[in-house]
C-alpha cells in the first residue's frame, strides 16, 4: 500500500531520450542505467541455490501478472498466424499486428486493476510492459525488447507493488513466463530476430535468461560449462535450469552443428568455471545490449527510470 501523509508521486508517460549517440554517452550515467544493473544484479543474487523446482512464495500482485501473461497467451489461440503462401517472406507473419493490438487491449484492462493501490503507476508501467513484446512494425523482437520486461518488474519494485521478497518470484515464475510466452510468438508468428543475431550475440532473441540461468547452474555441483551443449545433459536437466531451457529452445529451432549455429554460446562452454561465465555475461549485457546506441535508442524514460546522472539519494514514490 502507498504510505499516507506524503505528495502524492506524479508518474508521466515514459518517453525515447536517446536521439543520437552523444545523448547515450548520458544514459550510461544516468540514473536509469544504473538502477537497472542494481535490479538485475539484486534478482540474480536470489537466484543462487535454486532451480526451476524451487518451492516459491508467490504474492497476488506477481501471481495476478502471471494471469495477465496467461491471457495474453490466450490470444495467440484467438488470433491465429495466417497461412503463408509457398515462396512468401520467412519472416513477419501479419497477424502477430492484430496480436499486438490486443495485448494492449489487455494491459490496458488488467494492469489498472492489479496496480490499483498505486494509483496512475499503470499510465507509466504499462509503457516498459507493452515495448517488452517486439516491435508491429517490423514485427520482430530482441535483446532491447527483454529489457523492457525487466525494466517493467524493476518499476513494479520502484513502485512498490512488489519487493526484495519477491525476487525469486519474479524471475523463476513471472520473468520465466514471459519467456515462455514470447518464445511461442517468434515461433508462431515467425518473428524477425532484432539487431545482433545469435551467430555475433549469445542468442536471435533473448540474453537474460542464460545470466539468470548461469546463476542457478552456478551454485550447484554436478555440471560445467562443458556440459550444457550436451544434448543428453539438455535433455536430462532442462526442467531444473533455466539456462538448459534455453539451450533446448535453441536445439529445437537450429539445425546443424551447435558449434556453428551458437556459436558465441559454444565459445562460452569452454569456460572452467560458472563464476567466470557469469562475470561475463554480465560485461556482455552491459556492453551488447545497455553498451548499444542502436538497442538502446528505443528505450523509454519516465519519473522512474530517468535519463538524469545518477545520485545517491532515491525514495520510493507515494
Amino acid at each position: 500500500m502507498a504510505q499516507a501523509g506524503k505528495a502524492k508521486h506524479e508518474y508521466i508517460l515514459p518517453t525515447k531520450h536517446i536521439s543520437n549517440p552523444m545523448v547515450f554517452g548520458k544514459f550510461q550515467r544516468s540514473q536509469g542505467y544504473h538502477t537497472l544493473i542494481k535490479f538485475i544484479s539484486r534478482t540474480s543474487s536470489a537466484l543462487v541455490n535454486t532451480t526451476m523446482l524451487t518451492e516459491l512464495e508467490i504474492s497476488p500482485t506477481v501471481q495476478s501478472l502471471i494471469q495477465l501473461l496467461d491471457s495474453l497467451d490466450e490470444a495467440i489461440d484467438q488470433i491465429p498466424p495466417e497461412e503463408q503462401k509457398p515462396g512468401a517472406v520467412r519472416f513477419g507473419n501479419p497477424s502477430y499486428r492484430k496480436w499486438f493490438e490486443r495485448m494492449h487491449e489487455i494491459v490496458k484492462e488488467k494492469l489498472a486493476n492489479i496496480l490499483a493501490d498505486f494509483p496512475g503507476a499503470d499510465y507509466e508501467l504499462s509503457v516498459y510492459l507493452c515495448e517488452s513484446f517486439g516491435n508491429a512494425t517490423r514485427i520482430d523482437y530482441g535483446t532491447g525488447h527483454e529489457t523492457n520486461f525487466i525494466a517493467f518488474l524493476c518499476c513494479l519494485d520502484l513502485v512498490g507493488a512488489v519487493n526484495k521478497s519477491d525476487d525469486r518470484a519474479l524471475i523463476l515464475a513471472l520473468f520465466q513466463r514471459y519467456l515462455v510466452l514470447v518464445r511461442r510468438l517468434q515461433i508462431d508468428y515467425k518473428m524477425e530476430p532484432a539487431g545482433s543475431h545469435g551467430v555475433h550475440s549469445l542468442d536471435d532473441y533473448q540474453f537474460l535468461c542464460f545470466l539468470y540461468g548461469s546463476i542457478q547452474l552456478g551454485s550447484q555441483g554436478d555440471l560445467q560449462p562443458a556440459d550444457f551443449p550436451k544434448p543428453e545433459v539438455v535433455e536430462a536437466h532442462k526442467d531444473k535450469y533455466m539456462f538448459l531451457q534455453a539451450i533446448d529452445f535453441i536445439n529445437k529451432v537450429k539445425t546443424g552443428p551447435f558449434c556453428e549455429h551458437s556459436c558465441t554460446l559454444w565459445g562460452v562452454s569452454g569456460v572452467l568455471l560458472w563464476d567466470k561465465v557469469i562475470n561475463g555475461f554480465m560485461k556482455m549485457y552491459k556492453a551488447e545490449v545497455l553498451g548499444k546506441f542502436p538497442v538502446m535508442q528505443h528505450f523509454y524514460f519516465g519519473s522512474l527510470l530517468r535519463l538524469e546522472p545518477m545520485t545517491h539519494v532515491f525514495s520510493r514514490p507515494n
